[in-house]
């Protein structure tokens, strides 16, 4: 018999960035839009929230927590930003024009340390499960689960004279 496919669930946390006090936590990670907070775009700095998005895959509450049933590792796992639903560098989104990164994301699987990296349409970060962080960019079929935080920092003198910025972030993964 062969494995289920992997059973990929999102959740999503927004963290005040300075307290780590969670503001608002959501079931539905790939239907909302995510508020990151002030960020001012002319002199530069951090956004005001985190947000964090846990990934599983076969999370207990598919099997009672039994684990009874395995499915398939997702392998290849990864992180990233785009300027548009469709994955694509068609429009011409300003965040997408900067020449630094303003989006930067961590995997906390090696620890809640782990820096934060910068991410680009061409930047990617490897997304590793808790059960074995060995096991570079795999989520495991056991239950596995992974957090990934992100923020905004914007550089000083970016220019960028907007109220609100619009992107998609992109979890990926093969079977």
């Amino acid at each position: 018999m062969a494995l289920q496919p992997p059973l990929m669930t999102y959740y999503a946390r927004v963290i005040d960035n300075i307290t780590g006090e969670e503001i608002f936590a959501s079931t539905e990670a790939s239907r909302n839009l995510w508020f990151y907070g002030n960020c001012n775009g002319l002199e530069g700095g951090e956004s005001q929230y985190i947000v964090e998005f846990d990934i599983w895959n076969n999370e207990p509450a598919y099997n009672a927590g039994t684990y009874d049933t395995h499915c398939s590792n997702a392998i290849n796992c990864k992180f990233s930003v785009w300027p548009d639903i469709n994955l694509t560098m068609q429009n011409n989104n300003p965040l997408f024009i900067l020449t630094q990164p303003f989006m930067f994301a961590r995997c906390l699987s090696n620890g809640y340390d782990t820096p934060f990296m910068p991410l680009k349409y061409n930047m990617k970060i490897d997304v590793t499960g808790n059960n074995n962080s060995n096991l570079i960019g795999v989520i495991q079929g056991n239950g596995d689960h992974s957090i990934v935080q992100t923020k905004i920092i914007m550089q000083a003198n970016s220019n960028l004279n907007i109220d609100q910025y619009s992107f998609v972030v992109d979890f990926s993964y093969n079977m």
